[in-house]
């Protein structure tokens, strides 16, 4: 597996997290509709929007919670890659005034918000499951094991972010 090359096609600026009305999906009918219920289940008080004083959208909990989601629910674990991705994204972009966050702010907003990002993964990972019972993929759901697959998803990218500072000589200092 490699982070360096996505795995879908991505698009940013189509993802209705945090949409003001935070409206109700009983039954999601993708994976940006089951990302954007389980980011509204999460109360405001259980992000912590880190320290950003920018007036970009891209620095708001409720978005940066819901796009790291939808990104580790997808396999894209690199914060550089999601930077790079939102980047080449020129409505994402254009509705952030060109204000985006980097890598290191990335990495620091999912250390943060680890606890919500785990809870909306473990939301997510469970409709994808689901999905491939109804397509006859798999058989049954095993909740334990979805909850391990996001806690897994969620140091994978801890770790991968890791190696990248370390490529770039910044890591592993006495």
């Amino acid at each position: 597996m490699t982070t360096i090359e996505p795995k879908t096609s991505f698009q940013p600026s189509s993802l209705p997290f945090a949409s003001p009305s935070r409206m109700e999906i009983v039954q999601p009918d993708s994976l940006v509709q089951a990302v954007d219920a389980a980011v509204s289940e999460i109360e405001d008080e259980a992000l912590t929007p880190n320290g950003a004083d920018s007036p970009s959208v891209a620095f708001q909990p409720r978005l940066m919670t819901g796009l790291l989601t939808y990104c580790y629910a997808r396999q894209i674990y690199s914060s550089s890659q999601i930077v790079f991705l939102l980047r080449r994204d020129r409505l994402f972009r254009l509705m952030c005034d060109d204000i985006l966050p980097d890598a290191e702010w990335i990495s620091r907003f999912r250390r943060d918000n680890r606890r919500a990002i785990l809870q909306c993964l473990v939301v997510v990972l469970l409709f994808q499951a689901k999905q491939k019972v109804v397509a006859g993929l798999v058989t049954h759901v095993n909740n334990v094991k979805i909850a391990a697959e996001a806690k897994r998803r969620i140091i994978m990218s801890a770790f991968t972010d890791s190696m990248e500072l370390d490529e770039c000589g910044f890591g592993a200092e006495a």
